[in-house]
C-alpha cells in the first residue's frame, strides 16, 4: 500500500479536501525526493512517514483548502521563504489550474524545488531566488510559513498583493504583542488542531 493512503483515506473530512490517485502518487514522490535530497543537505527533520504527512501535506494544504473553488484558472499564488518548498509544492500539485510561485533566497533549497517540479511534472509552478524577480500588485494568494514575526512576514507580503488578494500567515501560537500594526489588515483568524498529533496551530487571513 502507498504510505499516504491509509492517512488520506482516515482523515480527507479533516481537510475538506481529498487528493485523485495521480495526486496521490505525486505526494509521494515529493516525500521520496525529500528523503533523497535529505542525505546532501538538511532540508527538514520532518521524515517518518505519519508526520511528514501530517505536517508537511496536510498543514500545508488545511489553511488554502476554501479558497481551492473560490479561485479560478491561472490564479497567481506565491509562496514567501518556501525553503524545501512547503506549503508551495503540495499546493501546486493539489491546485494544477492555479500558477504557483516558489521563492527562497537559498539557492541550493531553490535547486531542489526546481528539480522536484520537473521531476513531479508540475507545468503550474515555478521559483525564484529574489524578490527583485516577482512582481508587485500581482498576487491573489500569499503563503508565508516559519519565515518570521507578524508584522514582517506583512511587511513582504502586502507589496505583492492584488486588490482583494489575501495573505496566509501560517503560526503555531499567536500572542497580542505579534498583532499590533496589522489588525486593520485582518480579515480573519482560523484557530484548528491537527488530526494526529492534535497540535496547536493559527492561521492569519490579511488583506490590503
Amino acid at each position: 500500500m502507498l504510505k499516504f493512503t491509509s492517512y488520506w483515506q482516515n482523515y480527507a473530512h479533516t481537510l475538506g479536501w481529498a487528493p485523485t490517485a495521480e495526486q496521490i502518487d505525486q505526494f509521494e514522490l515529493l516525500y521520496e525526493l525529500v528523503l533523497a535530497e535529505n542525505q546532501r543537505q538538511n532540508l527538514t527533520r520532518i521524515t517518518a512517514v505519519a508526520d511528514f504527512w501530517e505536517k508537511h501535506l496536510w498543514d500545508s494544504l488545511f489553511p488554502v483548502v476554501p479558497f481551492f473553488e473560490e479561485y479560478q484558472a491561472n490564479s497567481q499564488l506565491i509562496d514567501l521563504g518556501s525553503g524545501a518548498g512547503f506549503p508551495g509544492l503540495p499546493l501546486a500539485i493539489a491546485c494544477p489550474h492555479w500558477q504557483i510561485t516558489l521563492l527562497d533566497s537559498k539557492h541550493k533549497k531553490i535547486a531542489f524545488v526546481q528539480s522536484a517540479i520537473r521531476q513531479l511534472g508540475l507545468t503550474n509552478a515555478k521559483t525564484v531566488c529574489s524578490r527583485a524577480e516577482v512582481h508587485q500588485g500581482k498576487y491573489h494568494l500569499i503563503t508565508i510559513r516559519a519565515v518570521g514575526s507578524v508584522p514582517l512576514c506583512w511587511s513582504y507580503a502586502k507589496p505583492l498583493l492584488a486588490k482583494n488578494g489575501i495573505a496566509i500567515l501560517y503560526r503555531g501560537h499567536i500572542t497580542e504583542a505579534e498583532m499590533v500594526g496589522i489588525k486593520d489588515h485582518l480579515e480573519s483568524v482560523r484557530n484548528y488542531h491537527t488530526p494526529l498529533t492534535h497540535s496547536q496551530r493559527n492561521c492569519l487571513y490579511l488583506h490590503l
